[in-house]
């Protein structure tokens, strides 16, 4: 979104500012809220969006949408339990069911053939509340989460493997949640595995299945409607003993491909998401050979912006990543995690210790496996230190990544079948103080700044330091202004095209971080009236009584058709909420020009 200060036009979920005359006293409104996306070019930019500047030892990748401290492993992992006595623990995910703000959890059961869900009570991962989703799966294998309806709250997605069924439960809110099963299929046989995205890109949410027995990877339509239809179509038949299935775009075209496991194939494969009505794939192979193949993720694991792939194969206790070099066809290269783990089944990618790279945990379906995890030491995945999390947690057989005490640092969750239980660990300590600082934002024009907010927590023990600092030219900015919360800004009235802000987090204690979501700075356009032309004297001739004059300013919609004449005077459209860290702005009502005088 261009920064140029202009009239605000919402279309969808999108934001552009459409051209027109900047008048003092425009409000202007800057945000960032998403810093994901890492260190950008460093050079002045006309919106936020999700990159920033520099960053030393503060958390940006891990948990998307916020910033805290980065960590350092503890030398002894903290173990909770969540849940005993679930026959057959087979698989765990995570995701904020309720509504506030925490980690809630959800587990399949194999042999109890269930889906059990656990409110965090308190957001700390120590007080939970059990809810039965559904019994009677015969086999609970698959299970994930994602807005299925698109109603803003997480829905669950669920396979049977002896009976064949795919369902997914919507998520009516509610206190108790209220929950309402929905069939998507009945005949895929050995249901293993169950992943969602908008596959076809006409903005609804689509499922991607795999199946051991009936040795497919399949695809379903959401065709919409209500209850909604769903329309199956394979991607692959013959993939022996489909196992996993994951989303991602790894060729970078912008839709999501497929990637998946084969046990006794024993290969990784992708289909690469060719588009059409209906959609056409073509398959084409990652790995072979790895003997015991049974999971696999995705995440750009040498932080060179392409889709890696990473699995995990329980013969041969072994957790690797393939290296995706960008050609075409994708050439892929294999280098293996240092340190074996006993029945590895399942891994998953994530930036545990808030470092900035993509480590990795792993579950090891054995007497000797257990939970481990791997620092990706040099960030180029090409050296890894593995450490092992808890070696008694018998027979592991899913892992998964989730703040689960809400501290803003990642946690390991994970399942036993052996042990029929559900617990998290917690692997890391704070550091004492890190900084960030954004990417200098070029607002197109001179702007009066007046106040600022954040969405923060600060727990007891921490420090939040956050400073601006305003200039007319990217080369040459001001000093560092500190703004304190709760207090009125330093830099109230200070003028400036050009904004940066930096923040400084530290702790006291290794336990709690400030965490940042949002912050915002407001302000109005600085751009000086252009002074009245000098009144002037009408001929003799012109009556003397004022001439009538009236000014029209028509708006323009989104669409690009008039809407309707605005005389001089009435209101200005007020701003639009949103977008992507670029200016935003609203005019203020403008005074009636005055008509001719006579002599």
């Amino acid at each position: 979104m261009s920064c140029t200060l202009g009239r605000i036009a919402a279309t969808g979920s999108l934001l552009s500012l459409l051209p027109a005359l900047a008048i003092a006293g425009e409000s202007v409104t800057v945000s960032q809220s998403d810093w994901s996306a890492g260190r950008g070019e460093g050079v002045a930019v006309t919106a936020w969006g999700r990159s920033f500047e520099a960053a030393d030892l503060v958390s940006w990748r891990a948990i998307p949408g916020q910033l805290a401290l980065a960590s350092e492993p503890l030398d002894a992992p903290l173990r909770h339990v969540v849940d005993v006595g679930l026959d057959g623990a087979l698989k765990v995910v995570a995701g904020d069911l309720d509504g506030d703000r925490d980690s809630d959890v959800v587990a399949a059961a194999y042999w109890d053939g269930t889906i059990v869900a656990w409110l965090n009570d308190g957001g700390e991962g120590l007080t939970w509340r059990s809810q039965v989703i559904a019994t009677g799966l015969n086999h609970a294998v698959g299970l994930s989460l994602a807005d299925v309806d698109r109603d803003g709250r997480l829905d669950i997605l669920g396979g049977a493997g002896e009976s064949g069924q795919v369902a997914w439960w919507r998520n009516h809110g509610g206190d108790p949640l209220r929950w309402t099963r929905h069939p998507v299929d009945s005949t895929f046989r050995g249901a293993h595995d169950i992943a969602a995205a908008d596959l076809d890109g006409d903005g609804d949410t689509d499922l991607v299945g795999a199946a051991w027995e009936d040795d497919q990877v399949a695809w379903w339509r959401n065709d919409g409607g209500e209850p909604t239809r769903w329309i199956k179509r394979v991607i692959a038949d013959g993939f022996d003993y489909a196992c996993k299935v994951e989303l991602a775009d790894v060729d970078g075209d912008g839709d999501p491909d497929v990637v998946a496991t084969a046990w006794t194939a024993q290969e990784i494969r992708w289909w690469r998401n060719d588009g059409g009505s209906p959609l056409s794939w073509t398959g084409q192979l990652i790995a072979s050979g790895f003997t015991g193949t049974h999971w696999v993720d995705c995440a750009d694991v040498d932080l060179d912006g392409r889709i890696d792939v990473l699995a995990a194969a329980m013969d041969r206790a072994e957790v690797a990543w393939w290296q995706n070099d960008g050609s075409s066809p994708i050439g892929w290269t294999k280098i293996s995690m240092t340190g074996p783990l006993a029945g590895a089944v399942s891994v998953e990618s994530a930036d545990l210790d808030g470092d900035g790279d993509s480590d990795a945990a792993a579950a090891g379906w054995s007497a000797s496996g257990g939970i481990a995890w791997w620092d990706n030491r040099d960030g180029g995945g090409t050296s890894w230190s593995r450490r092992l999390v808890d070696g008694s947690f018998l027979d592991a057989s899913s892992v998964h990544l989730a703040d689960v005490d809400g501290d803003g640092a990642l946690d390991i969750l994970a399942t036993s079948w052996t042990l029929d239980r559900v617990a998290w660990w917690k692997v890391s300590r704070f550091r004492a103080g890190g900084s960030l600082t954004s990417s200098i934002l070029d607002c197109g024009e001179a702007v009066e700044w007046l106040s600022w907010s954040g969405d923060v927590d600060r727990p007891d023990g921490t420090e939040l330091l956050v400073e601006v600092r305003l200039g007319d030219d990217p080369a040459a900015m001001g000093p560092w202004l500190e703004l304190a919360l709760g207090q009125p800004p330093a830099f109230t009235g200070e003028v400036g095209r050009y904004l940066q802000y930096r923040l400084t987090l530290s702790s006291q204690d290794p336990t709690a971080s400030p965490i940042v979501r949002e912050l915002s700075f407001a302000g109005e356009s600085a751009i000086p009236v252009a002074p009245r032309p000098p009144r002037r004297r009408l001929p003799l001739m012109v009556p003397r009584s004022p001439l009538p004059y009236r000014r029209h300013v028509t708006e323009i919609g989104s669409s690009g058709a008039a809407r309707r004449p605005l005389t001089s005077g009435s209101p200005r459209p007020s701003q639009v909420p949103g977008g992507a860290g670029g200016c935003r702005s609203s005019a203020a009502p403008q005074p009636t020009a005055p008509g001719p005088t006579s002599p």
